[in-house]
């Protein structure tokens, strides 16, 4: 593993704008299901959640965000949890937009950026943290942090989303003994 190490950056930082316009895409391009004709990747949940950024010769070359939520309605893509997944013991954690640029894959940078997001989570008073996955390798990453599958969430509303297929749903529940 590299001694390159995650900083905690704003949503709205330069660096993060440098993420939003590269890490993301270069990185989701790869996935032909994902992103096509995009040339900017932010949300409206960047500018409140929790970012780390990691930095090799000045190239942000992974990423991870850390939302908090009171209700599953208020949760990134609350399209594919509302209605289906089990209520959940507040607040809520949601570990989302996990990037690593393919040139820096099997390092385990998304291994460090998992734990550094779970950790802050059960130091904010997280009682758990979700996520979604339709690739079974990060399903079995998000397994082995203490995550289960609770099921298959709704079908994403947006075309974009849509034809990622069906997402499982996987909770941890914090705080992880």
């Amino acid at each position: 593993m590299s001694n390159l190490h995650p900083q905690e950056v704003t949503g709205d930082s330069p660096l993060m704008e440098r993420v939003y316009k590269e890490l993301r895409l270069t990185a989701w391009r790869e996935q032909p299901r994902m992103v096509e004709a995009l040339s900017y990747w932010r949300d409206e949940i960047d500018s409140t959640a929790r970012h780390w950024v990691i930095v090799d010769a000045g190239i942000a070359i992974a990423s991870a965000r850390l939302s908090f939520h009171n209700s599953l309605e208020d949760l990134p893509d609350a399209e594919i949890f509302v209605g289906f997944c089990p209520t959940l013991p507040t607040p809520i954690a949601s570990i989302n937009r996990l990037v690593v640029h393919p040139d820096y894959r099997r390092r385990g940078y998304g291994t460090r950026l998992d734990n550094i997001r779970l950790k802050a989570a059960e130091e904010w008073g997280c009682q758990c943290a979700i996520a979604s996955s339709t690739e079974p390798k990060r399903i079995k990453q998000l397994a082995d942090r203490g995550f289960k599958v609770v099921g298959t969430g709704r079908e994403h509303p947006h075309p974009m989303y849509a034809k990622r297929g069906r997402q499982k749903i996987l909770v941890c529940l914090l705080p992880r003994d």
